[in-house]
């Protein structure tokens, strides 16, 4: 797969999500260069497991059979998530 067709797969999820009204935390759209900036948060991030992907189960076919993941992360997770939040 080519990332260009990667990158389209993930505008059109942001999409999708934000007009069901589901909001990803601020890091979700970070770019390398936003990492860099906020190593503090980034560490919580990486420590406590958090992140988000979609994935076609190698069926090679986003368009058929697709799924959004949020791994529920570290018992640490919910007090990250939310301090995050309230910093955006």
């Amino acid at each position: 797969m080519k990332r260009s067709e990667i990158n389209q797969i993930l505008k059109s999820a942001k999409a999708f999500m934000a007009e069901k009204q589901f909001i990803l935390p601020p890091w979700a759209n970070w770019s390398v260069a936003d990492w860099k900036e906020n190593k503090e948060d980034a560490h919580e991030v990486i420590e406590n497991m958090l992140g988000w992907d979609i994935t076609d189960f190698g069926s090679g076919d986003f368009t058929k059979e697709a799924c959004f993941c949020l791994p529920s992360g570290t018992e640490n997770s919910m007090w990250t998530r939310n301090r995050m939040l309230k910093k955006s």
